[in-house]
């Protein structure tokens, strides 16, 4: 299990920015992120068993093993590492080992209004279970495949950049003060998690750090539009 505190920037209608922490740990998060999964394994069983054409989701095994936390080091450390190890996922119409979720088959099927591929899966489970023929066949869904995996990744592209820019607007209130974090990683050059906003970021200055190493550092530029943001040894 990786617990990795997540952090959001709101944006009120006046333009004013809060910053909120999600705890990953609480019960009602773990709670809706099980059922979540439930639901993935319970509708691949279901397709598999009935060899109804669906969109599946795998993911292969990383290279190497994971290791345990090392309770010297912040836990951020560890976060990094896993994640690093993490192969890509993949979508298609056999079913496979998703090996992050411990599952021998898996099928989004919980967000139907925002990823048309769930949709269209629901739409198979549905007539099924109507007594109709899947509106789908095998041909129809790989075409659906084709035609939003693409869109999806570009949303999830545009997302993150948009995450990155209200975050930058966030520190560029700071310029010129200090923060604290921990670096993460050292090759090819040092990366710092910053302790208020958990935003990853390479520090080229940081000249013979270490990995687990606190750091102060000043924020010296910040453009948002650019993607610009500049920290030094405090």
């Amino acid at each position: 299990m990786l617990r990795a505190p997540e952090t959001e920037i709101r944006v009120s209608a006046d333009g004013a920015l809060s910053l909120s922490r999600r705890d990953p740990d609480t019960p009602a998060q773990r709670l809706v992120s099980e059922a979540m999964i439930l639901a993935g394994e319970a509708a691949a069983a279901w397709l598999v068993a009935r060899n109804v054409p669906a969109i599946y989701r795998r993911q292969s095994p990383p290279e190497g093993r994971f290791s345990d936390p090392d309770p010297s080091l912040p836990y951020a450390v560890h976060i990094r590492a896993t994640r690093r190890m993490l192969k890509r996922g993949e979508a298609g119409l056999a079913p496979g080992p998703h090996h992050a979720l411990g599952l021998s088959a898996y099928a989004q099927v919980t967000s139907p209004l925002r990823r048309y591929q769930d949709l269209a899966v629901q739409r198979q489970i549905v007539s099924v279970l109507a007594g109709q023929p899947p509106p789908h066949d095998a041909a129809a869904m790989l075409e659906i495949l084709a035609g939003t995996e693409r869109a999806e990744s570009e949303g999830r592209r545009a997302e993150r950049t948009m995450d990155r820019y209200w975050m930058l607007r966030w520190l560029a209130r700071a310029t010129g003060e200090t923060v604290t974090g921990v670096v993460v990683d050292v090759q090819p050059r040092p990366i710092v998690v910053l302790d208020e906003t958990l935003a990853e970021q390479a520090v080229p200055s940081l000249v013979g750090a270490s990995i687990g190493d606190r750091v102060r550092l000043k924020i010296e530029r910040v453009n948002p539009r650019a993607d610009l943001l500049v920290l030094r040894p405090s």
